[in-house]
């Protein structure tokens, strides 16, 4: 889990470093940057999961499980969404690319 929260904070850091794009690539780092708050979004439920289970991973009580449960649900599907819109993102700079020449 903590691999997950860490993987998916990753895109963050990586975008930051890159700094700012032309004019002409603003619209696909704009879309790169909400796929990346959409896995920071899934970091923090990897995160909550995380505080809710034990050093080998298991979960005891019903509350901690519900938390568990939809924590770990959030965070593949915020993984997933956020792999969606950076495929977008990709079509988009191919887009951009062909009509550059």
């Amino acid at each position: 889990m903590r691999l997950y929260a860490k993987t998916l904070r990753t895109c963050s850091r990586e975008l930051a470093r890159t700094g700012s794009p032309s004019d002409r690539l603003q619209p696909v780092y704009v879309m790169v940057k909400k796929a990346c708050g959409t896995f920071d979004k899934g970091a923090k439920c990897w995160d909550a999961a995380i505080s809710v289970s034990d050093a080998g991973g298991g979960v005891t009580g019903t509350a901690n499980e519900r938390i568990f449960q939809r924590s770990i649900d959030c965070g593949g599907e915020a993984q997933g969404n956020g792999s969606n819109l950076l495929v977008d993102a990709e079509s988009k700079g191919e887009e951009i690319k062909a009509e550059a020449g």
